[in-house]
Parts: structure tokens; C-alpha cells; sequence
């Protein structure tokens, strides 16, 4: 008989895909579980009821022959070939190659007449949540990333990288500072307590009564990094570093 020559598909051509819930499974594992793959062994398979498919299986060390029969009529033999691969803890564990594409895989599915990989079968898994519930767990996901410390790498590159330059530099700058200046009492208004840098305070003199002790501009306390001409540069820098800090644990962006 003469086949009837069909028009040619276009690579354009869009050909729904088909859901894996039903799909008749040949699972090397299950065979290897329930001590079914043996060389020689001749057995019974079927999927749910005893009407759905059903095949016979021949187990050999090259080839698994395998005679099914759906509950459509279709009536067929094929010959899986078996690829073996290294195991995790030693020996060899087999698989079964595609006849498509002669990939080897755990898992084979019964469609269209053959038994084939899920990417030639053109099967896809489903979902139990309605549309609206699959969309609404995206934007949570989405929303972890952009805004956990998780995903802080999927954020700007340019702020990140501006935050992780300037803040640094400026808790150095001012640690060095309040060693340098303690209890030294400031023209504006304001005095370091503390020398250590993890307790360093800022208080107002006028409550301490420290009147008549010399008072020293900020701007004429030496600057022991070299990244201004005092210490008002680098509480300027350390208040533009922690409004930074906040902006990115936000998923702000800077001010340019």
C-alpha cells in the first residue's frame, strides 16, 4: 500500500503540547524496585484500571521488547534499547534509549503508537492551582527575589556596587576620627563620647556642663584617612552611606 504523501509542516507551525497526567509511563525504576529487571523475565504491565494499557515486557541485557496494547485498539511491538551508566555508590544502572532522539532516560511515555522521551512526545506538566492562584504565586516569588537579601544580586547592579564603595570607607573614616577626637567639644554643638568606634555617641555639650573647655571646629579635626579636609566630610559621607543602606534594603534606587 502506497502511503499518502502529506503536505509538509513549516518549523512555524505551532503543535499544542499534550499534559504527562495519564500518559502511560515505562519507569526503568519501578522495574529495578519492584525486581522486574531481570534478564529473561517475561512479565505483565498496566496503568490504572485493568481496561487502560497493559503491556508485555521481555527483559534482556541489550534491549527491553516490549508488546502493548491501549484501550484505544492500538496494537504494538517495539524494542527499547538499554544504555548502562556508572551508579552513585558502584555498579551500573540501566536506562532506556529514546528511539526519536537515542537519548538515554529514566523515564519513557506511550504516545502517538511508540513509546519516546517527554520532549519528543510533546508532553508538559500541569498544575493543581487555578490561574489566578499560579499567578499569584509568580509575584510572590518575584517579590523574595527583588526584595529578600537573598536576591540582592538581581537588583541593580550600578547601586549595589556604589553602597558596597562608599559605606565601608566612611564607617573607617569615621571610626579613625572619634579615636582621634574624643571628648573633644565641637562648634556645632556636638561632642564624641567614647572612643571605642562600636559606641561611639553624639551629644549635645550644652546638657553635660561643659562650659569653658576649648571648643574645636569640626573642619579643623584631623582627618586620618586622607578623604576630606576634616571630620564634618566624613559625618557627611556616613549619613549619605546609611541613607544608601536603607535605600537598597528597600529596593530603592539612588539619587544620582
Amino acid at each position: 500500500m502506497t502511503p499518502v504523501p502529506t503536505a509538509p509542516q513549516s518549523a512555524n507551525t505551532f503543535v499544542p503540547r499534550s499534559s504527562l497526567i495519564g500518559c502511560p509511563t515505562l519507569d526503568i525504576h519501578h522495574l529495578i524496585a519492584g525486581r522486574h529487571f531481570s534478564p529473561g523475565n517475561d512479565l505483565l504491565w498496566a496503568w490504572g484500571e485493568p481496561t487502560h494499557t497493559a503491556v508485555r515486557l521481555l527483559v534482556s541485557t541489550q534491549c527491553l521488547t516490549v508488546f502493548y496494547q491501549t484501550e484505544s485498539g492500538d496494537v504494538g511491538r517495539q524494542c527499547i534499547a538499554l544504555e548502562y551508566v556508572p551508579a552513585q555508590f558502584g555498579g551500573m544502572r540501566p536506562l532506556l534509549v529514546c528511539s526519536v532522539c537515542n537519548h538515554a532516560f529514566y523515564r519513557l511515555y506511550l504516545r502517538n503508537g511508540q513509546f519516546a522521551c517527554q520532549k519528543c512526545q510533546r508532553l508538559k506538566h500541569t498544575y493543581s492551582e487555578p490561574p489566578e492562584e499560579r499567578d499569584l504565586l509568580k509575584q510572590r516569588a518575584l517579590g523574595h527575589v527583588l526584595t529578600s537579601d537573598v536576591g540582592a544580586r538581581f537588583r541593580s547592579l550600578l547601586n549595589m556596587t556604589s553602597f558596597q564603595q562608599l559605606a565601608p570607607s566612611c564607617s573607617d573614616a569615621v571610626a579613625e576620627a572619634t579615636a582621634v577626637a574624643t571628648d573633644v567639644h565641637l562648634t556645632d554643638g556636638l561632642r564624641i563620647r567614647n572612643a571605642h568606634p562600636n559606641t561611639a555617641k553624639m551629644i549635645n555639650p550644652a546638657k553635660q556642663g561643659n562650659a569653658g573647655r576649648p571648643r574645636i571646629p569640626l573642619s579643623e579635626v584631623p582627618c586620618t584617612c586622607g578623604r576630606g579636609s576634616g571630620l564634618k566630610d566624613h559625618l557627611a559621607q556616613c549619613k549619605r552611606a546609611q541613607a544608601i543602606r536603607r535605600r537598597v534594603s528597600k529596593g530603592q534606587a539612588l539619587d544620582s
